[in-house]
Parts: structure tokens; sequence; C-alpha cells
């Protein structure tokens, strides 16, 4: 049972990475045309066909887009688009939702820790040195 939770939490994550991704930078977009006064909720309303509220839910993530919502948008704000789907073992330097098991081992590091001297004989402090495993 463990194994099937898992990969639907990895699923979800990848789902929540690219959700939230497209949300935030539609919300900077919108909000560099709104600061320019240049496109408001309602405009871009009009122009794509539906009521000002359903934009208001969009940005704000209170309801999921679908591809053609997300286009609908972006195209509505003037701007373009562009989704990268990779391999995650062939760019390990990208924080990606799969996790550091598909990260290659050359690209992992080891914590150790080791003392760190203070000045102070009230307190000792502990740091983690990070070193590449190679």
């Amino acid at each position: 049972m463990s194994f099937f939770r898992e990969n639907n939490d990895k699923r979800r994550d990848i789902f929540l990475a690219l959700s939230g991704s497209v949300e935030s930078q539609l919300r900077d977009q919108f909000a560099k045309k709104s600061h320019a006064r240049t496109e408001t909720q309602s405009s871009i309303a009009d122009k794509i066909g539906v009521n000002r509220s359903v934009i208001n839910r969009r940005l704000t993530g209170q309801t999921n887009m679908t591809l053609e919502s997300v286009a609908d948008l972006v195209w509505a704000l003037g701007c373009c688009i562009d989704i990268d789907i990779y391999d995650p073992t062939e760019r390990p330097e990208i924080n990606h939702p799969l996790g550091p098991e598909t990260i290659p081992a050359s690209y992992q590091i080891n914590l150790t820790t080791s003392p760190v001297k203070t000045y102070s004989s009230v307190a000792k402090t502990t740091m983690s040195k990070l070193k590449p495993a190679l």
C-alpha cells in the first residue's frame, strides 16, 4: 500500500509544482498589467467571454485550470507561454518534485557534522559541511 501512496504523492507533487508555477506566473503578469493600468480582471473577462468572477477564481487559485483556460489567460494578457518537459536525471541542477532519488550520484551531497570553534566558553555549536559526492 505504501508503494501506491508514494507514487500518487509524487504524481500530486508534479501537479502542484506545475499548477503553482503557472498560477504564479499568471498572477505576476496580471499584476504588471494591472499596475500599468493596461488590464483589469473585467477587461480580461470581456476578451475571453466569461464573468469577472471566473478570472478572479483562476488568478487566486480557487479553481483548477485546463490548458485551454491557461492559454486563454495568456492570450488575454498579451503574453507567450513555454512549457519545458524534461527527464530529471538529465537536469540534476534543477530542484524538481520527484525527489532526490532521481538525482545522479555525482550530484548528490553528503552532510557531515563537525564542531565549529567559538570564542565563547558558554556554548559550543556544530555546523554541517557540504561535500560533493564524487
